[in-house]
C-alpha cells in the first residue's frame, strides 16, 4: 500500500526563453497629467506662433527694429495691422468749436463767459519828418561838441526834434518837448546842458556838486541817457556825470556822491532814498531840472 501511493513523478526542465523587459508605471496622479497635457500643448503653439511673451517683447522694441520687422512682413505677403484711435472726450469740444467759430474756448474751464466787446477809437499814426538838412554845426556850439557829435555819435544832421528845441533851451527857456519814439529827444536836452556847462566862467569842480539833474523812470533809461552823457564830456574831462538807480549798491553810490556828480541822473526811487539818508547830497547850485518821459510821471495838484 505503501509502495503504490508513491508517484514518481518526472518534470522536464524549462527552456531557455528569451528575456523579457517589463516596465511597470505607477498610475499618475491628476495633477502630473494635467502638467503633461500643458507642457504637450506649450510645444505645439510653439510651433505654430510665438508665445506671449515673445510678442510682448517685440512690441517694447524701439522704432527702428519693429519698422524692419513690419518691412520683412510686408514682404512675406503679411498685411501690417491697422489699429483704429479710440474716440477722445474731446472730440465734442471740438465739434462745439467748428459749430461756434466766434467764441474762443479754453482747456482749463469747460463754460467761458461771453467776452465783451469794447469800442475803441480809430488812433492815427502821425507820420513826423523825423532828419532835416540842417547840421549841427550851424549852431553856436563848441568846436569840440560838434566833432564828438560827428565822430563818437555819428550824426552830422539834426533831426526836427533837435532842430526846434536846441535853439530855444541854450536861450535858457523852458520847454516841453513832445514827439514820437526814436527821433533824438535825449540829445536834444543833453548837448544844451552839456554846451552850457563847459561855457560857465568860473570853471566847474568836481565837488561842487550836480548842475544838472536829469530824472528817469526806469533804470534802462537811466542807463541810456548816462551813457549818452558820457559820450559827450568825452573833451570836456572836468565835468563828471553820475547815476544813481535801483539794483546798485548804496554804498558805491554814497562814495560816488561825496567825491561829487556835476550831472546827475537818477530814478525817483533811489533819489529819495539817498535824499533821506545821505548828507552830503544838496542841490543849491542846480541850474537844470529835466524830467524825461514827462507822460509817464504823475504829478499832484
Amino acid at each position: 500500500m505503501a509502495a503504490t501511493d508513491r508517484v514518481l513523478l518526472h518534470v522536464p526542465e524549462p527552456r531557455a526563453a528569451a528575456p523579457r523587459t517589463r516596465t511597470f508605471s505607477r498610475p499618475r496622479p491628476a495633477r502630473a497629467r494635467r502638467q503633461a497635457e500643458a507642457t504637450k500643448r506649450r510645444y505645439r503653439e510653439s510651433s505654430e506662433a510665438p508665445p506671449a511673451k515673445r510678442r510682448s517683447e517685440a512690441s517694447c522694441l524701439p522704432a527702428k527694429k519693429t519698422a524692419g520687422k513690419e518691412t520683412q512682413g510686408t514682404f512675406q505677403g503679411k498685411a501690417p495691422k491697422t489699429f483704429s484711435p479710440k474716440k477722445s472726450s474731446a472730440g465734442g469740444s471740438d465739434r462745439n468749436q467748428e459749430r461756434k467759430p466766434g467764441i474762443k474756448t479754453s482747456s482749463l474751464f469747460k463754460n467761458n463767459p461771453e467776452i465783451p466787446e469794447l469800442h475803441r477809437p480809430v488812433v492815427k499814426q502821425v507820420q513826423e519828418k523825423v532828419f532835416t538838412s540842417d547840421a549841427f554845426h550851424e549852431l553856436d556850439l563848441h568846436p569840440h561838441l560838434i566833432s564828438t557829435i560827428n565822430s563818437v555819435l555819428k550824426m552830422s544832421s539834426m533831426t526836427s526834434v533837435q532842430k526846434q528845441s536846441i535853439p530855444v533851451l541854450l536861450e535858457g527857456r523852458d520847454a516841453l518837448v513832445r514827439s514820437q519814439t526814436g527821433s533824438g529827444k535825449t540829445l536834444a536836452y543833453c548837448i544844451p546842458v552839456v554846451q552850457s556847462l563847459q561855457a560857465m566862467e568860473s570853471k566847474i569842480q568836481r565837488a561842487d556838486g550836480p548842475y544838472a539833474l536829469i530824472l528817469v523812470p526806469t533804470r534802462e533809461l537811466a542807463l541810456q541817457s548816462f551813457e549818452t552823457v558820457q559820450k559827450l564830456l568825452k573833451p570836456f574831462t572836468w565835468i563828471v556825470p553820475g547815476v544813481l538807480m535801483g539794483g546798485e549798491k548804496r554804498k558805491s553810490e554814497k562814495a560816488r556822491i561825496r567825491k561829487g556828480i556835476n550831472i546827475l541822473i537818477s530814478t525817483p526811487g533811489r533819489l529819495v532814498d539817498h535824499i533821506k539818508s545821505t548828507k552830503n547830497i544838496h542841490f543849491s547850485r542846480i541850474r537844470w531840472l529835466i524830467l524825461d518821459e514827462a507822460d509817464r510821471w504823475k504829478f499832484l495838484p
